[in-house]
């Protein structure tokens, strides 16, 4: 059965500091499926538990390597997803890598060498073409990323970020457009 879909829902978000976040910080609203923990040169930023609701989180404007680790459940396919407020979102820039993580591997740290990771593996889109809900707050047209093996238990993202993304500017309109099933209204 399908879901039967009401309309358009268009959502535009001006992105405002906080008294928190510095006017030169920008914002990254990602996700990981099943669990993802998010660094910033090699400083924990935090972390999601939750594939089907994005988290906004902040790095500071000096930024120069994102780095990530998905853990996603034995048997499933797993994926990370996300757009930030310089314009920068998961695709074939990033290199992933299924990984057994050792407590000093050093992945997060901006000196890493990352040189021989094969870029992401570019997946479906945020728009729902495998009947899952997309992830709200996140454009329809980012792309899911993954290593080679979608069915690996534990990957690892990075991404380095040149001058030019570093200065963008962080307060951009951002605009999506949602589907929305009739289920999700009524309840």
């Amino acid at each position: 059965m399908y879901p039967v879909y009401l309309g358009i829902l268009w959502l535009c978000a001006k992105i405002l500091m906080s008294s928190q976040t510095n006017a030169t910080d920008f914002v990254g609203i990602l996700t990981g499926d099943d669990n993802l923990t998010v660094f910033a040169d090699g400083r924990l930023v935090g972390y999601d538990d939750s594939w089907s609701a994005a988290r906004w989180f902040t790095f500071p404007i000096e930024t120069k390597v994102i780095a990530v680790s998905v853990y996603n459940l034995p048997g499933h396919i797993g994926g990370f997803l996300g757009v930030f407020s310089n314009g920068v979102a998961t695709d074939g820039t990033w290199k992933c890598k299924e990984i057994l993580i050792r407590p000093d591997d050093g992945w997060e740290q901006t000196n890493f060498n990352d040189s021989t990771w094969p870029h992401a593996y570019v997946r479906h889109d945020n728009s729902d073409p495998l009947g899952f809900h997309p992830v709200l707050g996140i454009p329809l047209d980012v792309h899911w990323i993954s290593a080679a093996n979608h069915n690996a238990v534990r990957f690892i993202c990075r991404r380095h970020f040149t001058e030019e993304e570093k200065c963008s500017n962080s307060s951009k309109l951002h605009c999506s457009v949602f589907r929305f099933p009739a289920s999700a209204l009524l309840s």
